[in-house]
């Protein structure tokens, strides 16, 4: 008779729960004594990289699966029940130390006790004290591997554990669900490679064949395009049919070489940098042309420190800088010089910045103005 409000039924094979030897239903998991079927509660973690395998401590015996923040990604996992080191592998299920018998009082696995032994009709629990028996003279505990083979025997021999005289039976432990369900986990993870394969084939066919149907000549070999004029390359590839076009400044022209500036240094449409007239790219490829331009100078020192300073000094120094148009202004303001010396700068302006930071980059062909005080008295008649 059962000694539980609720019957409980195994999902396969029909069978009563609560009259197999050992069930527990506050125990979160059980294999079904005559059909083999591992059964775990809904509110217990069933797994994702191995799905309906039952995890037990191989300390105390606890399920882990009930732990909080257990996971079967992980390496092993330390009980909360005992503090043991379980390791959570592939290789661990199925591996022939299991099923382990535990006491139906403590929950210890016997199996770790000392001097333990199936063979052995009577035991006393090391941990608890508790004095435990088995049902039957022959071994009950021969472990059968779950097949459709032996199913028939799993029925008839299930296994009979040791029991209290105030517990329904003994419970034992497996870490694997059995190989239907590992095949069942292989097979699902192989659909799922060959699933994500098969869209990512479509995908690129797609792609592969837009692009095919956007491919354009480009008209003009790249080393024709080689010193000719930007604005005049950019017009042609735009006449070609491209429409993502950028350009990128080349800034290593001296002032002496002015003349060069706009010239093309190179075209890359895509990943090419060279290419004949009759090659054809995707019209929305990315095009850069490439053209050189006038250096850049740095300024030698701020708007605001050269205020003061003589204007001579200024202009040596914009000079050494690389500065080429350099423009200085007089304003005839000085009566006495007691406040203002002779030379002394008023302002510096680069293309009309009156303030600027000294390391700051212009063009060399920057058009600088120094603007300086002298006596009233120097002032051209």
């Amino acid at each position: 008779m059962s000694s539980f409000s609720d019957e409980y039924f195994c999902p396969r094979c029909g069978a009563i729960l609560n009259d197999q030897p050992g069930f527990d239903p506050e125990a979160g998991a059980w294999r079904c004594t005559e059909c083999g079927e591992m059964l775990m509660d809904d509110n217990v973690y069933n797994g994702e990289l191995y799905e309906g395998v039952a995890w037990f401590c191989d300390g105390c015996g606890a399920l882990l699966n009930r732990q909080s923040g257990f996971s079967d990604y992980n390496v092993f996992w330390d009980c909360t029940e005992c503090g043991h080191r379980n390791w959570i592998m592939e290789s661990e299920i199925g591996n022939g130390k299991r099923p382990e018998f535990t006491c139906p009082d403590c929950g210890s696995v016997l199996d770790n006790q000392s001097y333990f032994s199936k063979d052995e009709d009577d035991w006393e629990c090391t941990e608890c004290g508790a004095h435990l028996h088995h049902d039957y003279s022959d071994d009950p505990y021969e472990v059968v591997e779950e097949t459709e083979n032996n199913t028939e025997k799993n029925r008839s021999d299930s296994s009979t554990c040791y029991s209290s005289s105030y517990t329904s039976g003994y419970s034992y432990s497996s870490y694997s669900g059995g190989p239907s369900i590992k095949t069942k986990k292989r097979k699902r993870w192989k659909i799922r490679i060959l699933s994500t394969l098969f869209i990512m084939a479509t995908l690129l066919s797609i792609l592969t064949f837009f692009e095919v149907k956007m491919m354009i000549p480009v008209g003009t070999a790249s080393a024709d395009y080689v010193g000719e004029n930007f604005e005049d390359v950019i017009s042609d590839l735009k006449d070609a049919g491209f429409t993502w076009i950028r350009t990128r400044e080349i800034a290593d022209l001296p002032a002496d070489r002015a003349y060069e500036e706009g010239k093309v240094e190179s075209v890359t449409i895509g990943f090419f940098d060279s290419f004949d007239e009759e090659a054809k790219y995707p019209f929305n490829f990315r095009t850069v042309v490439a053209y050189h331009a006038l250096k850049k100078c740095t300024t030698p020192i701020s708007s605001k420190k050269a205020k003061g300073e003589n204007y001579k000094d200024i202009e040596n120094m914009f000079i050494i800088a690389g500065f080429t148009n350099i423009t200085l202004e007089v304003e005839y303001d000085i009566v006495t010089g007691w406040l203002t010396d002779d030379g002394e700068v008023g302002s510096v302006t680069i293309n009309e910045d009156k303030k600027f930071t000294e390391g700051k980059e212009y063009r060399a062909d920057a058009e600088v103005v120094i603007t300086y005080h002298t006596y009233r008295k120097n002032k051209p008649k």
